[in-house]
């Protein structure tokens, strides 16, 4: 019996699609419209159906990438809106492709786009702001006031622009020019609620809290309705209000505040794919490894590369970490580097290795070392300039670094670690009280009870380290340097090599020359206070369900 015939599978294929000019012309329209309305799925259809008559045209591709963006699909975007400049490039387009870069954090090359769109068409308000939006998040901040302004300058009337350079002269602590700012607003706008913000934080600086408050009370209480137009500002405007709340002594009100700032936050500006399990799980995997693992067994490895190992400032966040960076940095023989994730790409290149990550730690070769450190060193080399590369300390501070320190102290088998300590509630606390950048990490200090449990699995770990590795480290505490600055730091000074220089003393005066790129900003620019110690009591019923987690690590770091 003869066997049947199989019939050939057709690849599957976009057909080809004959449209009229002006059927394309009222097809792009109606994707253009869809986009503008928010309904980036029809744009998306639209925009693919003229794509199928004409591969090459450019409205189409532009539209579908900028749908792609507004979907969250950035990789994608930026290859169709890389295709339509490709073609012919337009200030739009690189505008829209700037756009999509920052939507993947490549801030470095929406910036790049950004002044490729104003080279074409130089005073469009719009790309300034976002020009301006890039340089914010790079730390440029100086840069990011001069785009602004520039964008002010194009349309005067834009309140949104406005706040941004009000939030840019903040983060400077440019407080006259603030007000200057706000006057000139007001002037040519009016009164408007975004500008509220601005007006409290003025007033929050000259110690006028109860005004402050009023303030922002006064805005719209429609909560539904702002969050729905501007979640962010109304996430900043209950923030900011939970703040006065606690510096006025009203505990229930401020937390109350806080509660529903981070209920924003984990609503509206979580990042898609941000998990924090996906942070415990890592911290999971490396306290498995090293507590199975014997590390006096493992092999010897000596760098080569002739780099100076660095020094880490870890700790758990909010725990005096910027303030005592500050304070290193005011030595001419140190360089600090604000908070990057270096390690990270160390980490990438030990998952190279044949063994990959975590066993790689215990058996990567000589080579590997290399490699792996070469990957550091490289990347610490983009945030350095020529001329802290020459000074004999360079401190890499990122506070959760404390959970690699075992993988640290393996490549970098001299580094030096300086873990700075605060009362564990205090830490918990101010973290649940802060504003973070959503990751994985950041993710677990939206409740108390997530804080205080990354808290003690963080240093569960670093005590694990500690047993198993040779591990050198100094330990200091907040709470002694805000008591007595030169006694606390002398001896950290002298466990780095250094001798001493009274520059560490004038913290202030360090905070206004440099670059403070954390949520303590505002903090370190201004002289020490006590303020904060201790207030974790005034929640101590909050605390309650917490404090058994807490309190091994109140007694391991000898507070009461």
């Amino acid at each position: 019996m003869p066997k049947s015939k199989k019939k050939r599978k057709s690849k599957s294929t976009s057909p080809s699609l004959t449209l009229s000019p002006i059927a394309i012309q009222n097809t792009l329209n109606d994707a253009n419209n869809a986009l503008g309305q928010g309904d980036v799925e029809r744009a998306h259809i639209l925009a693919k159906k003229v794509l199928r008559a004409e591969p090459r045209n450019i409205d189409a591709l532009r539209i579908l990438g900028n749908a792609l963006a507004d979907s969250g699909h950035y990789v994608d975007a930026v290859r169709y809106l890389e295709k339509a400049l490709s073609i012919h490039a337009t200030s739009d387009g690189y505008n829209d492709l700037g756009i999509a870069l920052a939507g993947l954090g490549e801030h470095h090359s929406a910036i790049e786009a950004y002044h490729k769109s104003l080279a074409i068409s130089p005073g469009v308000s719009v790309t300034h702001n976002n020009l301006g939006l890039a340089q914010f998040e790079l730390g440029q901040t100086e840069d990011a006031i001069d785009s602004y302004t520039q964008a002010i300058i194009a349309e005067p009337t834009n309140p949104f622009i406005r706040y941004n350079l009000f939030e840019a002269l903040e983060r400077r602590n440019r407080m006259e020019d603030l007000q200057v700012a706000l006057d000139d607003a007001v002037s040519v706008i009016g009164h408007h609620p975004q500008f509220a913000l601005a007006k409290a934080s003025l007033l929050i600086k000259q110690k006028q809290y109860q005004d402050a408050t009023n303030t922002l009370t006064s805005v719209n209480p429609d909560q539904h309705a702002n969050m729905i137009l501007d979640p962010k500002f109304w996430r900043k405007r209950v923030h900011m209000l939970g703040d006065l709340f606690d510096r006025l002594g009203d505990t229930a009100q401020a937390m109350a505040a806080f509660e529903e700032s981070n209920r924003v936050i984990d609503l509206y500006e979580r990042p898609s794919g941000v998990n924090k399990n996906d942070y415990l799980a890592r911290i999971s995997m490396l306290r498995g490894f090293f507590d199975a693992a014997d590390p006096s067994t493992w092999s010897t490895l000596t760098p080569t590369d002739g780099m100076t190992d660095p020094t880490f400032l870890v700790g758990f966040p909010r725990s005096g970490t910027t303030l005592l960076d500050v304070i290193l940095r005011g030595h001419p023989e140190i360089a600090t580097l604000e908070e990057y994730p270096l390690i990270s790409a160390a980490v990438t290149a030990l998952r190279q290795c044949d063994d990959g990550e975590p066993t790689a730690i215990a058996t990567m070769s000589e080579t590997d070392l290399a490699r792996v450190r070469a990957a550091y060193f490289k990347e610490r080399a983009k945030h350095l300039d020529d001329q802290d590369q020459q000074k004999p300390i360079i401190i890499d501070k990122l506070p959760l670094n404390l959970i690699e320190a075992g993988f640290i102290q393996r490549i970098f088998p001299n580094a030096r670690f300086i873990l700075a300590l605060r009362h564990p509630c205090d830490s918990v606390l101010s973290c649940y009280m802060h504003t973070f950048k959503l990751n994985s990490a950041m993710a677990n200090f939206l409740s108390l009870a997530d804080a205080a449990h990354l808290y003690d699995a963080a240093f569960s770990t670093w005590q694990l380290y500690r047993d198993k590795m040779p591990i050198s480290a100094f330990e200091i505490r907040y709470e002694d340097i805000v008591t007595d600055l030169e006694s606390t730091v002398r001896p950290l000074i002298s466990f780095l090599g250094l001798d001493w220089d009274d520059g560490v003393l004038d913290h202030t005066g360090t905070a206004r020359r440099t670059r403070i790129d954390t949520p303590s900003y505002n903090q370190v620019v201004e002289p020490i206070y006590k303020r904060a110690d201790g207030r974790w009591t005034k929640y101590a019923e909050a605390f309650e369900p917490i404090l058994p987690k807490l309190a091994p690590w109140i007694e391991k770091h000898g507070y009461k």
